[in-house]
């Protein structure tokens, strides 16, 4: 049976038209972008996550998977910051990288569901920091409006992730 998830918050993405070209705004948005805590890590673990977890039900399925594909939206989103503030959104981190490329060992191979589910929460958690972070240092309005409504995401996807922990029983820590 397929359900349809809403895995983002309500109204459109805002428009980026930003000041001017702003190199380190750039490498700041790279992090959020391809870095260890990134969307490109996001959608990569969210479609791992959805294709392993058969045996947990088309539910647990289809809600990572439709929060995999909002976190693609963001990539996108970030992708023509990246490009107005005049960077090359290349699939590479920023300052917390150095500007090593992304790699997939930045994503979280669990096979527990109780345990993805918990590490996706961190994970949101995180991103929604460094948005944060990134929007104290970024003074551009309109970037600072994407990573305020990306960050309305994040914490809708941290609500549906908490209700999909809540019908999970916490195995035993040998198992992990």
């Amino acid at each position: 049976m397929e359900q349809n998830f809403v895995a983002g918050a309500e109204g459109p993405f805002p428009q980026v038209r930003v000041l001017g070209k702003n190199p380190y705004y750039a490498r700041l948005l790279m992090d959020d972008y391809a870095g260890n805590h990134s969307e490109l890590g996001a959608c990569a673990q969210y479609v791992y996550q959805s294709s392993i977890l058969e045996e947990a039900g088309a539910k647990h399925q289809e809600l990572l998977l439709s929060i995999g594909i909002r976190e693609m939206l963001h990539l996108r989103h970030l992708a023509r910051a990246i490009r107005q503030l005049g960077g090359d959104p290349i699939y590479a981190g920023g300052r917390s990288t150095r500007g090593r490329f992304w790699n997939s060992g930045y994503v979280n191979y669990a096979k527990e569901p109780y345990w993805m589910i918990e590490d996706d929460i961190r994970a949101e958690r995180e991103a929604i920091k460094q948005y944060q972070e990134h929007m104290r240092l970024i003074d551009d309005p309109s970037v600072r409006a994407l990573l305020a409504r990306i960050i309305e995401d994040e914490e809708v996807h941290i609500r549906l992730l908490e209700g999909l922990l809540q019908e999970q029983e916490e195995p035993s820590r040998a198992m992990e």
